[in-house]
């Protein structure tokens, strides 16, 4: 998975990123990718990973956002990938 490097920093450089996932369904709640380390622009998820207790199973879909963080605060949440 890969994320598009935020070109609107508002004037502070990116701190840090966070990606968070979720099961795909609506109201499904989204979780922090806690194996990212926030400064890559790419992540590989395994099935078998386990995020807040939610283990990634094969054949079910799954969302992806992530948010930016500088100095000024965070950026309102990416398309969903």
């Amino acid at each position: 998975m890969s994320l598009s490097e935020t070109t609107d920093d508002g004037g502070s450089a990116i701190i840090s990123y966070y990606l968070y996932i979720n099961e795909g369904s609506d109201g499904s709640p989204y979780y922090l990718v806690d194996t990212y380390d926030g400064s890559s622009l790419s992540h590989t998820i395994l099935v078998g990973d386990n995020f807040s207790g939610n283990i990634i199973v094969s054949g079910r879909i799954y969302t992806l956002k992530y948010v930016a963080e500088n100095d000024v605060g965070f950026s309102a949440d990416s398309n969903l990938l």
